[in-house]
Order: C-alpha cells, then structure tokens, then sequence
C-alpha cells in the first residue's frame, strides 16, 4: 500500500510488531503524526498497514441506507449535492459508485477510497455515525 493513498483520518488495518514482538491487530485512524513516522520511500515501513474492504457494515456506519439492493446516502453540502449510490458487483466483486442517474462512475475497493472519494466531492470527512 503505497502512503500517497492516504490522508489523515483515513481507517486502515494496522498491525504493530515493534512491541517486543509482540503483534496488535486492530483498525486504527491514521494520524499525521504516525503518516510522517511510517513514511520512507514513499512507501509505509516498520509497521504493517492494509487497506479495509469496502463491505456493506462499513457503508451503513458511514451513514448509507439501504434501498434495495443498492446502498444510498443524500449528500448536500456547498460543494456538492446529490444522491451518492454503491451497487456490489458480483462479477468483478467491488463497487461501483453512482452519483444522481450518473451510474458507474467509479469502483471502490477499500474504506480508505471511499473517504477519498467523498472528501474529493463534499470536502469533508467522511467519518462513522
């Protein structure tokens, strides 16, 4: 996972082995501090960080309904307003977002392009309700 693809308060699986071998396996926000410190080569060293499948539980912390078979959340902001949409597609075995009768504009992965994704559209974070 290359550190380019985060940004402050994006969740990431972090998995700490410098506690006397010991590994803690948690999901932890990331912070600017700890980007700095994990930071070399433009990579994330010392300790392992991996990116959150994007599932239906994390859509629905994140504040999306359901609406049949698609995941939904009504965004007005003073940049953008709209309705964002996430269908699973079985076949590639991702999402793929819509905004409005705009359908498949993108296919999102991980948790951490989802928050992305909306602080690129609304400029705020996307965080759990």
């Amino acid at each position: 996972m290359e550190a380019a693809e985060l940004r402050i308060g994006n969740i990431v699986f972090f998995h700490d082995t410098e506690m006397g071998g010991i590994t803690y396996t948690h999901e932890e926000i990331i912070r600017g501090y700890e980007i700095q410190a994990l930071e070399v080569d433009g990579y994330i060293r010392d300790v392992e960080v991996e990116p959150i499948p994007l599932t239906e539980e994390w859509l629905l912390k994140f504040g999306f309904k359901q609406d049949s078979y698609s995941y939904i959340k009504g965004v007005h902001q003073k940049i953008f307003s709209g309705l964002m949409k996430f269908d699973f597609n079985e076949t590639l075995k991702d999402w793929e977002f819509s905004v409005g009768y705009i359908t498949d504009i993108t296919r999102i992965l991980y948790v951490h392009q989802l928050q992305n994704l909306y602080f690129a559209l609304t400029g705020e974070e996307l965080t759990e309700e």
